[in-house]
């Protein structure tokens, strides 16, 4: 959200079990609560306007963690749609 879709994360596994597999989350560590954040104002311009709609740090984390885990991700939730002009 912060990259604005510059950085990409990419899914990934670790095998340290042939008979499970794991996943790993990376999460802030402390965040304010009572913050907003989205796209850095650095990268947004005409040509490269904001991917992502901006939230408050309680509602990321509200949403994040009362959503099942079935379907869309999170993040996908929180993309500006393209509108036709």
């Amino acid at each position: 959200i912060i990259s604005n879709g510059v950085y990409c994360s990419v899914e990934h596994r670790a095998v340290v079990s042939h008979d499970a597999e794991r996943m790993s989350i990376a999460t802030f560590f402390s965040p304010n609560m009572n913050v907003e954040f989205g796209p850095a104002p650095s990268l947004i311009t005409p040509e490269t306007p904001p991917l992502f709609k901006r939230v408050g740090t309680a509602e990321f984390f509200k949403n994040l963690f009362t959503r099942k885990l079935q379907g869309r991700a999170y993040i996908d939730d929180l993309r500006i749609e393209k509108r036709n002009e």
